[in-house]
């Protein structure tokens, strides 16, 4: 080996060192700690491109939608049914699997009123790629709510009750966007 390719060869050992030195190979290192506030600041939280955030954003709308039809009160065998027909285009095979095997532990509706109506998104987190954090409130409403808000639009209307929620929507091989972990809060402003 000739004095110019070992000089060059431990200049690129050097630089290869100096990069690793500067990354830290623990697997949780640089992510967040689960109760964080998101961080908007990082660019680490722009991972997920704008069509990504609207896919997204689209899924926990559509899937906020079907939590009203899905009555946690019905005999496991309908509500098994009920929870494949209302969930399954927006949720992992593997959580809808874990719903299906505990169906206390799905979300629906757990009284006639208020029933959950919709979930409102407070914001977004990229926990790497193909993986959003997404946290907002199930919005639950009774009648008299639903009648006040006709009309409104995309407005945030009246509500019942709120709960936190917390999802984590994740893309699969197929390249569609499904919800892979959802839990939500307690209630509070009248409880449902």
């Amino acid at each position: 080996m000739t004095e110019t390719h070992r000089h060059a060869s431990l200049t690129v050992l050097a630089a290869v060192a100096l990069l690793l030195a500067g990354c830290d190979a623990r697997p949780d290192a640089g992510r967040p700690a689960a109760d964080a506030p998101p961080d908007t600041t990082s660019p680490a939280a722009v991972v997920v491109d704008s069509a990504g955030q609207q896919a997204v954003r689209d899924v926990v709308t559509r899937f906020g939608e079907q939590l009203r039809n899905v009555s946690l009160l019905a005999p496991d065998s309908i509500l098994t049914a009920s929870l494949r027909e209302a969930y399954a285009p927006f949720v992992t095979p593997e959580l809808l699997a874990a719903w299906t095997a505990r169906p206390d532990s799905a979300p629906g509706r757990r009284v006639s009123s208020p029933w959950p109506e919709r979930i409102r998104i407070d914001s977004l987190r990229t926990l790497g790629a193909g993986r959003v954090a997404v946290t907002g409130a199930v919005l639950y409403v009774t009648s008299a709510e639903r009648a006040q808000g006709e009309g409104e639009g995309e407005g945030e209307g009246a509500s019942a009750a709120t709960a936190p929620v917390r999802l984590e929507v994740s893309r699969g091989d197929d390249g569609q966007w499904r919800i892979s972990t959802y839990a939500e809060g307690a209630a509070g402003g009248g409880a449902p």
